[in-house]
Formats: C-alpha cells, sequence, structure tokens
C-alpha cells in the first residue's frame, strides 16, 4: 500500500486561488517553498519522552545571572508522569554552559537516548537572551534532533530539524522566544509547528506503518548468507544452473554469485513462489539505451558497458512487478518521489544520505524492499558514469518504532559505512521490490525438517 502524499505549499495554492495570488507570490518570493517538503497526510504520531520536569525547576538558573547558572550540580530526577529518570548534568567551556538532560542515566551523548535534551548558553551575565541554542533528540542517534536558536527578533527563535547528519527542515517560525522554550513541553512546540512539520514522519507511530514483510523477509535472507559462494559474473540461470552471465556457460564446481547474481538470486527466491521458474538471464541483460544516456555514452556500450547495473535492477524489478501487474513500465518501479531529497534522474540519490532515504522509504513505503545500482563518475574514460555494483537493501520500522536497515552486498552483509568507504562521493539508483515472506532460496538443499523453517 503506497501511502497518499501531498504537499502544504499545494493546499496555500488552493487557497490563493479564491483570495488571489498575493499571498502565493509573496511566500514564493521569500522562499519558503522549503518549507512545504511533500509528506506522507496519514502518518500517525508517538509522543517524544519528556524532560519537561526536570526542565522546568532548572528553568530559571538557566536563564537567570551567570552565577546561579553556574553553580548547578548534577542531578537524577525522576518524572513521577512519564517515570522517566532524567541524568542532568553540566559541562563548562570558555564561551559557554551546556545543560545535558540525559534520558539513559548516562553521561555519554554519543549513546543518547530520544527525547534527551541540551540547552546551551553563552557566558553572559546579563543578556536578554543568554541561551544560544536547545537541541532536542528525536532518535537514539547523536545526529537526529530539533535545534532551535533564537532569531533575529528575541521574541521569537528558529526551528531546524537534522536526522542521520542531514538537514531536513530550517528557518521554522516558533513564536516564543529561546528562554521560553527552556521550560516549554515539546508537544507544545510540535502544536505551535504543526503548520510547517509533520511530527508523525519524524515521530511515527508504528502501529499504523508496522509491516513485518520487509523485517521477515531479511531474517530469513540473512542466515542463508553463509551456504552461498562467490564467483566474478557469476549467476543462476532460468534453470537453477550457476552461470557466467556474459556467455550463460556453465560454472564448474560448486558454482557462486557476484553482486548481480546476488541480487538476482533474492528475486529469485520470490519469483519462484509464484511463477515455479526462475527469471531468465538474457531477459535481464536486455539494454535500455533510449531510456537512459545520451548519444556519446551510447558509443561506448559495447566496450564498457556502463550502465549495466542500471538496466539489471530495473529488469529485475519490472520482470517481479509484470507478476501482479502486466501493464508495468521498464522504470514503473523507480524510487523518484521522495519528500526530503532530489531524484536525480538515472543517477537516484548521494550514498552519503542513503541513511535518511531508507528512513524515509521505511516510513513512507513499509513494504518495500530495494534493488541498488551504485554509479559514480569514472577516469576511464574521464566523464563516463559507470553503474559498478548492485545492493540489496531492507530499511524497517520494527513493532517497538524502532529504525533499522539491512544492506545485503555480493552474498554478505556489509554497513552503510564500508559502501562510502568502497564508493566515495557515488550515488545509488533504487528500485522498489514489495516483500513477500514466501522466499524459496534458490540453489540451497534443505533437508525436509530444516526446510520447514523457511
Amino acid at each position: 500500500m503506497k501511502m497518499k502524499k501531498v504537499t502544504i505549499l499545494k493546499r496555500m495554492n488552493a487557497l490563493t486561488l479564491k483570495q488571489g495570488t498575493a499571498v502565493f507570490l509573496f511566500a514564493f518570493f521569500l522562499g519558503v517553498s522549503h518549507l512545504f517538503p511533500e509528506i506522507p497526510v496519514n502518518i500517525k504520531k508517538i509522543p517524544l519522552p519528556s524532560t519537561i520536569m526536570a526542565r522546568e525547576q532548572l528553568a530559571s538558573a538557566i536563564t537567570g545571572p551567570l552565577k546561579a547558572a553556574d553553580s548547578l550540580l548534577p542531578t537524577v530526577f525522576q518524572d513521577g508522569i512519564h517515570g522517566n529518570f532524567i541524568n542532568f548534568f553540566i559541562k563548562k567551556d570558555y564561551d559557554d554552559i551546556q545543560f545535558y538532560f540525559s534520558l539513559d542515566n548516562g553521561l555519554d551523548f554519543n549513546n543518547v537516548k530520544k527525547g534527551s535534551c541540551i540547552i546551551i548558553r553563552a557566558r553572559v551575565a546579563e543578556k536578554k537572551n543568554p541561551v544560544r541554542e536547545i537541541r532536542f533528540y528525536l532518535k537514539d542517534d547523536p545526529d537526529s534532533y530539533v535545534q532551535i536558536i533564537p532569531d533575529k527578533d528575541l521574541d521569537e527563535s528558529l526551528l531546524r530539524i537534522y536526522l542521520y547528519g542531514n538537514l531536513m527542515q530550517t528557518d521554522i517560525k516558533v513564536p516564543l522566544p529561546i528562554e521560553k522554550i527552556v521550560s516549554t513541553p515539546f508537544d507544545t512546540i510540535e502544536k505551535l509547528t504543526s503548520g510547517y512539520v509533520n511530527w508523525g514522519f519524524y515521530l511515527p507511530d508504528p502501529r499504523f506503518i508496522y509491516s513485518d514483510d520487509v523485517l521477515q523477509l531479511s531474517m530469513r535472507i540473512l542466515p542463508l548468507l553463509r551456504f552461498l559462494h562467490d564467483a566474478d559474473d557469476g549467476a543462476m540461470d532460468k534453470n537453477g544452473r550457476f552461470v557466467y552471465i556474459k556467455t550463460l556457460k556453465e560454472q564448474q564446481g560448486t558454482g557462486g554469485l557476484n553482486c548481480s547474481g546476488f541480487a538476482k538470486w533474492v528475486i529469485d527466491g520470490l519469483y519462484y513462489y509464484k511463477k515455479k521458474s526462475f527469471l531468465d538471464i538474457s531477459l535481464l541483460k536486455q539494454k535500455h539505451p533510449a531510456d537512459r544516456g545520451n548519444k556519446w555514452s551510447r558509443k561506448l556500450e559495447d566496450r564498457y558497458d556502463p550502465y549495466f547495473g542500471l538496466d539489471w535492477t530495473r529488469n529485475l524489478a519490472w520482470a517481479y512487478e509484470k507478476i501482479n501487474n502486466p501493464g508495468a513500465g521498464y522504470r514503473s518501479s523507480d524510487v523518484t518521489d521522495l519528500s526530503f531529497q532530489s531524484y536525480v534522474n538515472n543517477v537516484g540519490f548521494p550514498v552519503k544520505s542513503l541513511k535518511t532515504v531508507l528512513y524515509e522509504l521505511a516510513v513512507s513505503d513499509p513494504e518495500y524492499f530495494y534493488l541498488g545500482a551504485v554509479n559514480m563518475i569514472t577516469d576511464n574514460p574521464p566523464g563516463l558514469r559507470k553503474y559498478l555494483h548492485v545492493i540489496v537493501l531492507f530499511p524497517a520500522i520494527d513493532s517497538h518504532g524502532r529504525f533499522s536497515y539491512v544492506i545485503l552486498s555480493r552474498n554478505k552483509e556489509i554497513s552503510l559505512k564500508e559502501l562510502e568507504m568502497q564508493y566515495p562521493d557515488s550515488f545509488v539508483h533504487l528500485v522498489r521490490i514489495r516483500a513477500d515472506n514466501h522466499f524459496d532460496p534458490p540453489g540451497i538443499k534443505f533437508d525436509p525438517v530444516l526446510r520447514r523453517l523457511f
């Protein structure tokens, strides 16, 4: 089920049709369209764990004279309403004092827990707004937080949202001075900014988006990786034989898979349940020069085959999609319509932003996993973009609302950091595949008892 998406900007535009174009043109020339990303509108949110009880008790000292702020001591609070233990401690610098409200009862914000808060104030004894910054952490992740800073008009504040290190939304007005926000519940901030922020996207309630098919499929595949062997240019043909992709000649010995062959192995495991056959390599090798590349790159097709990974992943998704949708097209499974990342035609998304991309997909399309074609501009020949690698990705939100992902690359699991190191400054083009809990692992023999597990 693909969720309906809508933009607040579109709703604003509809309003101006009734009231004239002045409001819309004013907003456009102010450049505020970045405040209105296209977002799933039917995602329910869960509350962020609260530190308000501790913040309220310490607010006057934090925002008051420097001497009072400087003399605060570490304390552990117990929130009688929410049941949280809040560990309060301080770090001092030459320029500022940092007040930490930690919900994991620890001192290390590299392992920060969702709902924790940091307040930073300047070492200024007398100033209307000594508070420089407030951070509320949205995830168990040090790079996912709401940042609030004073606006030029000190009676208001500005809000920014970072998710896994990527700036998602910025310059959102909060009609409160920042020293007032020190003692303001986070749900009040949510209400004040709900016209610009879909908080359900950042704090999704898993009851409304949870689908265990992607998690279950990845959990079925992971234990099977040790049964697979590696082979350059290796794949299984439509008859289940290990062959070489280029020549279709049968491999000798145990047989193995390369990255493209492994992606086919995953799709074959789903395809076989429905069609009682495996996919034909000849069909997956079909090129589509009219849909990608240019006149210059087409001259290099025979020598370098630069678009093999893109055509292969699209052909895999296309073949599987046509089982239930015979009218599907070659590009119908492309991931192009994300709210917070710009899609580059036939190129995809930066690998450095992949974690944020996977999070958005897990929230907006919880029933899908993905094939990725990793690509980059190469020096041989100069300026040619090549699709160098194929990966399989399983992003998911679990039943507790926690985001996780699995990346499989050539018969093994890898980390995102490994992928970035191996292919720096690269992009990944994604196609979506609907997950299914019926997976029949090709080429792996089990005895009847063990096979019941699969």
